[in-house]
């Protein structure tokens, strides 16, 4: 459970062949409309490269900036 994000109901998160992952629109969106806020902890290269491979590769920290990314740090965040 995300407790730092948010993401539409009217979308989901899912593989993505482009991207690994991506947002997929699952009901008709408006215009405008608020899809998703990301939140988490932001933290350096070298702590991006020390969480565990399951923050890795399913919670999916993003990087905001070159060495720095924003995501969660322990699983259950």
């Amino acid at each position: 459970m995300r407790i730092h994000s948010y993401l539409t109901p009217k979308c989901k998160a899912g593989n993505s062949g482009i991207h690994r992952r991506g947002v997929f629109a699952t009901k008709t969106l408006k215009k405008g409309e608020l899809l998703a806020v990301w939140g988490g902890w932001v933290m350096t290269l070298k702590e991006y490269k020390n969480l565990p491979k399951v923050i890795k590769n399913f919670e999916y920290p993003v990087q905001i900036y070159p060495g720095f990314f924003i995501g969660p740090k322990k699983k259950s965040e």
